[in-house]
């Protein structure tokens, strides 16, 4: 009887050390913790709560004050006057590099065509219009070899540099042609077969720029106009009599007129 006292005795010492240890500390056993100021500007939201709280030393930093936004304004101001002649200038090149790479691309069609298809054609550059002569640009193919049967044949590439062309084109003139003989608009280029560039009302080379000089060239000098006022560098064109093409910069084509 004696154990069995002792060993409940025993057992219930266990028991109550085991409650103990896994008892919820009291109040005065908890030690407080230090607490830590958020490092963020922006205070974490309570589960809950719609409000998020700015803390009071970085109010000042966020948003842009008027005072500045009317600096930014001034400055963005002053360089778009600044920029606008010079992107002004460069659109104005580029047209009128545009204009003349079109007569390019069609004196090499013109060529190229007449070499395969055993046919005449012609390149007509040039229109007379109220404010100056301005760019237009013609492709014809005649119905045989020879360059007298343009007349008859048909139209195979075109384009406008008037003013009121329907594809909304910048304004091109042609300021100089060379040799004389193109001041008529019954004389311009014509491409034969065999690859050469010669009069569509002959048949004969263009007039040499000298004498005893070979066959001529064709140039014509191109630049932009703004209004009825021919605007920018000039920039040429020219065929040679082999039937190639090219830009030109800075020619003097009064003295490649041509002579008898």
């Amino acid at each position: 009887m004696a154990q069995c006292l002792r060993y409940l005795k025993v057992r219930t010492t266990a028991l109550s050390q085991a409650m103990q240890m896994n008892a919820v500390p009291t109040a005065t056993q908890t030690t407080a913790q230090p607490t830590r100021r958020p490092t963020s500007s922006l205070a974490v939201p309570q589960i809950g709560s719609s409000r998020v709280t700015v803390s009071s030393d970085r109010r000042g930093e966020l948003g842009t004050t008027l005072f500045e936004l009317m600096i930014g304004l001034m400055i963005l101001t002053i360089l778009t006057a600044v920029a606008t002649p010079g992107i002004a200038a460069l659109v104005r090149r580029q047209n009128l590099r545009d204009a003349a790479e079109d007569v390019l691309y069609a004196a090499g069609l013109a060529r190229s065509r007449a070499r395969a298809n055993r046919r005449a054609y012609g390149l007509q550059v040039g229109k007379v219009g109220s404010k100056g002569e301005y760019l237009t640009i013609t492709l014809r193919r005649g119905t045989g070899t020879k360059c007298d049967t343009l007349g008859g044949g048909s139209v195979e590439y075109t384009r406008e540099y008037t003013a009121t062309n329907a594809a909304g084109r910048p304004e091109i003139a042609i300021v100089t042609r060379a040799p004389s003989e193109l001041s008529s608009n019954t004389v311009f280029a014509c491409f034969k077969p065999d690859g050469r560039m010669v009069r569509s009302d002959t048949g004969l080379p263009f007039r040499p720029p000298e004498k005893g000089w070979f066959a001529g060239d064709v140039y014509y000098e191109l630049r932009r106009v703004n209004g009825s006022v021919a605007v920018g560098t000039a920039v040429q064109v020219q065929l040679g009599y082999n039937g190639t093409a090219r830009l030109t910069y800075g020619v003097d084509l009064s003295k490649l007129q041509g002579v008898n």
